[in-house]
C-alpha cells in the first residue's frame, strides 16, 4: 500500500509542476481537486482492490489447483445462506468442485470488470455462457445430446408462452435438485448488480434472463405432456426460479393464485 501511495503522490506532484502559469484561484481549486481525487484514490479505491485481489488470490489458487474444472468459479448473493443454497452450485456440489461464495456488496462490483487473478480466469457460475463440457465424461455428453434432442417441442412451447419473461430457454444439465433456474447473458449484468443498482437509485438495463430446465426433474417431465394448464406451469417455473436467486416477482399475486390452483388440482385427484 505504501508504493501505491508514494507513486500516487509522485504522480500528482508532476501534473502539477508544469511549465504554464495559473491565477492563484485556479490553481488552489484545481490542486483542491487533484488532491480530493488522490485521497479517495489511496483511502478508497486501492484498498478495496487490493483487499479483494489478494484475498481472492490463495481461493483462486486451490480452486484453479485442485479441481477437474481450470478456471476459478464464484458466485455472488446477498448473504452467505443464498450463495451457499444457490441452484446454480448443485452440479458443483455433486461433481465435488469448490466454488468461491462471495457475499460482500463490493464483490459483485469487482467481477463486473475483474475476469482473472494472476492469470487465472475467474468466472462466475451463475452466467448462461457457462462451459461445464470438462464436468462431464463421453457418456454423459452422448445422453445429454440425446435429452436435448427429445425436449425441443417443449423448449419451443415454453419460449413462447415466457416470451414476455425470458429471453430463451433452455435444457441444463447443471440443476440436479431444481426445476428451473435463471441464468443472466454472458455480456449482460447479473441480476444481483441489477438488484443493486435499483436500490441505489441508479438506472439499470432492464434485461431479461435465461430460463434453464432440469429434464430429469419430475415437474419438468409432467410439463412434457401438460395441456390445460400448460402456460402456468411454465410461469410457476420461472417465478419460483426467480425467487430461488434472490429476486422478486412482477405480480406476487399472479404466482400464489396458480400455486394454490396446482396444489387444488393436485389434492383432488
Amino acid at each position: 500500500m505504501s508504493v501505491l501511495a508514494e507513486r500516487t503522490a509522485v504522480h500528482g506532484a508532476v501534473t502539477r509542476s508544469g511549465p504554464r502559469r495559473l491565477t492563484p484561484g485556479v490553481a488552489g481549486r484545481r490542486g483542491a481537486v487533484v488532491l480530493l481525487a488522490l485521497v479517495w484514490l489511496v483511502i478508497v479505491a486501492a484498498p478495496v482492490y487490493y483487499m479483494f485481489v489478494v484475498s481472492l488470490q490463495p481461493a483462486a489458487d486451490f480452486l484453479s489447483g485442485g479441481n477437474p474444472w481450470v478456471p476459478a468459479g464464484g458466485i455472488t448473493a446477498d448473504n452467505y445462506a443464498a450463495a451457499k443454497n444457490s441452484p446454480h452450485l448443485e452440479i458443483f456440489r455433486k461433481k465435488g468442485v469448490e466454488v468461491l461464495l462471495m457475499t460482500d456488496r463490493v464483490d459483485e462490483w469487482m467481477l463486473s470488470f475483474l475476469h482473472e487473478v494472476e492469470g487465472k480466469e475467474l468466472v462466475s457460475v451463475a452466467k448462461g455462457g457457462l462451459d461445464l463440457g470438462k464436468l462431464e465424461d463421453e457418456a454423459e455428453k452422448k445422453q445429454h445430446e440425446e435429452t436435448e434432442s427429445q425436449y425441443k417441442d417443449l423448449v419451443e412451447k415454453m419460449k413462447a408462452s415466457l416470451a414476455d419473461k425470458a429471453k430463451d430457454v433452455r435444457i441444463t444439465f447443471r440443476l440436479t435438485d431444481s426445476p428451473a433456474c435463471l441464468v443472466a447473458d454472458e455480456h449482460e449484468l447479473s441480476a444481483n448488480l441489477v438488484r443493486m443498482l435499483k436500490a441505489a437509485g441508479q438506472n439499470a438495463p432492464e434485461t431479461k434472463p435465461i430460463l434453464e430446465i432440469n429434464p430429469d426433474h419430475p415437474l419438468v417431465q409432467r410439463l412434457k405432456y401438460e395441456e390445460a394448464k400448460f402456460d402456468d406451469w411454465s410461469n410457476i417455473l420461472f417465478d419460483q426460479a426467480a425467487l430461488a436467486e434472490g429476486g422478486s416477482l412482477a405480480d406476487p399475486a399472479a404466482f400464489v393464485k396458480r400455486l394454490n390452483q396446482m396444489l387444488l388440482d393436485m389434492a383432488s385427484k
